[in-house]
């Protein structure tokens, strides 16, 4: 998503307001002060849709340096545990769609800033695929030919969905400098612009048990483990390996649609959904649950369809969601 993205992009919209110096507190660099609130918030959006990513935290108050570099340095909301983010997020373009600034108000060194803009983002795709294919190794997933592109997709997906930034933040004038102090779009890790391969779940993996989706889908499910992206499901890999995967994210089902054609519309749960063969992506409204099955051969062989086991898996947990 290049907007806040996973899916990212960079030109280079507005000088950034002040040189960076070192600071002689905490050897942090501060941007020098920007003629007005409203600069300061401009200097972050603009080092952010170069992909500057190191020049954010400079821009940022302290006590909002972690919180907004953690969502919009896209190397380190991108990076886990044998994960190298670096080469994907340099490779982002970053636009920032419908982009305006405007200031509120002013109590001394103190000022509100109304923000409006879409974050998009486009990956480099040789640097996308090696990120999904980390990703997947990194959680013990598989990483053929045939995973990595469906997850790709999903992931670039999201990533070309966009972050809305639309938020009134906080500017602070502190050491001289005119600094963000705030996080944009009300922003927090689940709003990031950077997609993991999936969404939190609030008990998703209760939303179903392991007899109810065996009995539905005609596998046998043995396990069920919460994930970053929400639940997983998964069968005796000595039985042939199956594993379904469900997540929930921000989006819009005629976009997947675009991305992933050559599927068909269905209902599932009363909701309407796009099925492929890589994936079936429900309409929550405002929201989506994509259901994810990977199938091996075996299985397959066994005649199982992966688009059947979607919408029977999305025909129990669509109607128990909150």
């Amino acid at each position: 998503m290049r907007s806040v993205a996973l899916r990212p992009s960079m030109p280079l919209t507005l000088a950034v307001a002040g040189a960076v110096a070192l600071a002689a507190a905490g050897g942090m660099p501060v941007a020098r002060a920007a003629e007005t609130p409203e600069g300061a918030v401009d200097a972050v959006l603009d080092v952010i849709a170069a992909g500057d990513w190191d020049a954010i935290g400079p821009l940022v108050c302290d006590d909002e340096r972690d919180a907004v570099t953690a969502v919009f340095d896209l190397r380190r909301a991108l990076s886990s545990d044998g994960v190298d983010a670096g080469p994907l997020a340099d490779g982002l373009t970053v636009t920032i769609d419908g982009r305006s600034v405007t200031p509120l108000g002013a109590s001394g060194d103190r000022a509100t800033v109304q923000v409006a803009g879409v974050l998009r983002l486009e990956a480099d795709e040789a640097a996308a695929r090696a990120w999904v294919r980390d990703s997947l190794a990194a959680s013990g997933q598989p990483t053929d030919d045939a995973s990595i592109d469906q997850f790709l997709g999903f992931f670039t997906a999201a990533l070309a969905e966009g972050t809305d930034l639309a938020s009134s933040v906080e500017v602070i004038r502190q050491d001289g400098a005119w600094l963000l102090c705030d996080t944009l779009g009300g922003g927090s890790s689940a709003g990031s612009p950077a997609p993991s391969l999936g969404v939190a779940l609030v008990s998703l993996c209760d939303a179903a048990t392991l007899e109810e989706l065996s009995a539905a889908t005609g596998l046998t499910l043995i396990s069920a483990s919460a994930t970053d992206g929400g639940c997983q499901w998964d069968t005796d890999p000595a039985a042939g390996l199956a594993t379904i995967r469900v997540v929930r994210s921000a989006g819009d089902l005629a976009a997947i649609a675009e991305v992933w054609n050559g599927g068909r519309e269905e209902t599932v749960g009363g909701r309407p959904a796009w099925a492929t063969a890589y994936g079936t992506w429900v309409d929550l409204g405002g929201e989506i649950l994509a259901i994810l099955p990977w199938l091996d051969d075996t299985v397959t062989a066994a005649g199982a369809d992966p688009v059947a086991v979607a919408l029977a898996v999305g025909a129990l947990v669509v109607p128990r969601l909150p």
